[in-house]
């Protein structure tokens, strides 16, 4: 044992040697690197040093993914998994399964990815059941794409077991779905009452008992259910657990026809009638949550919280209005005070053009001539004065102003005139 552990350490030293570089030496020997390291490591495997054959495969599987052998890279990571295996370090162990799947796709072999992951998933059945699943659900995933129905169905169910096993009622629903509509591409019956019998009890654990009876329904149309033994006891589980009768419900689920399925449909009907609906591992425990950041002080200790003051009622009020006034002044001199207005005078019309006046409708003579009036510039070219006001209410430009007086003289002497 002990010369095979010197011979161990002898490659091991080799390999550390193919990874230096120097001023000749600019590049790492790679796959002189994984050469030693794997003799290395089958020295120590047989030397019975675990960790150090553990740590040299994993340093052959590096080499060997950077000299770009992808696929001899997954087998020593299969082999590290091993060792691990044999010194109980089954996390470590399922890791190191999961690289070596993702190294297997890479090299373009995913049947051989997909069992590496349900080598994982194994491993972790009893510890870890909620992983497992996730582990069968991608190898499912992977051997979908290779159209591989019978073994992407043997994984989903795996993983349903997992679910199940876990009480991850939701998760267990959806693969139970996903794994039904498999089976009837599939065209196997068999299979698909006994997913019927499993969503009805995974849906009345979900405390959908009108969904319960729509899956119940819908399983006639699978060949043999309407004369199978589980569609009456189904049928019974579902009254009994609408109308809240526990006793009915405990001896229809416990009847004999479940103990001739698949183990995690009895535990699922046991745990119904015994109501365990939470999960059969205790979740991790949370971490501790701090309200408030320690001291970086060392020695400090956090200070009592401080008591109220007491004051009386015009100590209270006197303190109210040196608050308040003092900042009701500050923002009256921090606004800045708006300048008034300026009276803009009105706008004088232009002398180089005249203005446009807005069509007045046609009324009468007396008008058109006020409007004519109006129209003209003043004499000489000048700016027409402001509008003065009049007698009779009425404005016009220039001072120009015709009054209901004045027109009645110019008529009246028109009319002598015109007599004379």
């Amino acid at each position: 044992m002990a010369s095979k552990i010197q011979e161990g350490d002898k490659a091991f030293a080799e390999g550390q040697k193919c990874l230096k570089t120097g001023v000749l030496k600019w590049n790492p020997d790679f796959l002189g690197a994984v050469s030693a390291f794997e003799k290395a490591a089958q020295a120590y495997r047989t030397g019975k040093a675990l960790d150090k054959a553990k740590e040299a495969f994993k340093l052959a599987a590096d080499c060997s993914y950077k000299s770009h052998e992808s696929y001899h890279a997954a087998k020593l990571l299969e082999q590290a998994s091993g060792v691990c295996k044999d010194l109980n370090a089954i996390e470590e162990a399922s890791n190191l399964l999961e690289d070596a799947s993702t190294y297997y796709q890479e090299s373009g072999h995913a049947d051989t990815a997909a069992q590496m992951l349900c080598k994982a998933a194994k491993l972790l059945d009893s510890t870890n059941p909620g992983q497992s699943a996730l582990y069968y659900l991608n190898a499912a995933d992977l051997q979908e794409g290779e159209d591989r129905g019978p073994d992407v169905a043997a994984a989903l169910r795996n993983a349903v077991g997992m679910f199940s096993r876990a009480r991850d009622i939701d998760s267990l629903y959806r693969v139970l779905v996903r794994l039904k509509q498999l089976e009837q591409k599939l065209q196997r019956p068999g299979k698909l009452l006994e997913i019927a019998a499993m969503e009805v009890l995974t849906l009345l654990h979900k405390d959908d008992s009108f969904g319960a009876r729509e899956t119940y329904n819908a399983a006639f149309s699978i060949h043999g259910f309407e004369g199978s033994d589980q569609s009456p006891v189904l049928e019974k589980i579902i009254d009994a657990y609408s109308e809240g009768d526990t006793e009915a419900l405990k001896k229809c689920c416990g009847d004999a026809v479940f103990k001739t399925m698949d183990n995690e449909i009895a535990k699922l009907a046991r745990d119904l009638a015994t109501g365990n609906k939470g999960p059969s591992i205790p979740p991790p425990r949370a971490a501790a949550v701090t309200t408030s950041a320690p001291s970086k002080l060392a020695g400090a200790q956090t200070s009592a919280p401080p008591k109220p003051l007491k004051m009386t009622g015009k100590e209270v009020a006197g303190m109210r209005a040196e608050l308040f006034g003092e900042s009701a002044s500050k923002k009256e001199k921090a606004a800045p005070s708006k300048p008034p207005e300026a009276v803009r005078p009105p706008s004088q019309p232009s002398h180089s053009a005249t203005p446009v006046q807005p069509p007045s409708p046609r009324v009468g003579k007396g008008e058109e001539e006020e409007e004519e009036v109006r129209s003209k510039p003043a004499a000489g070219g000048g700016t027409p004065e402001a509008e003065a006001p009049v007698e009779g209410g009425e404005t016009t430009p220039g001072g120009v102003g015709t009054m209901e007086g004045e027109k009645g003289e110019d008529e009246e002497n028109e009319f002598g005139g015109m007599l004379t």
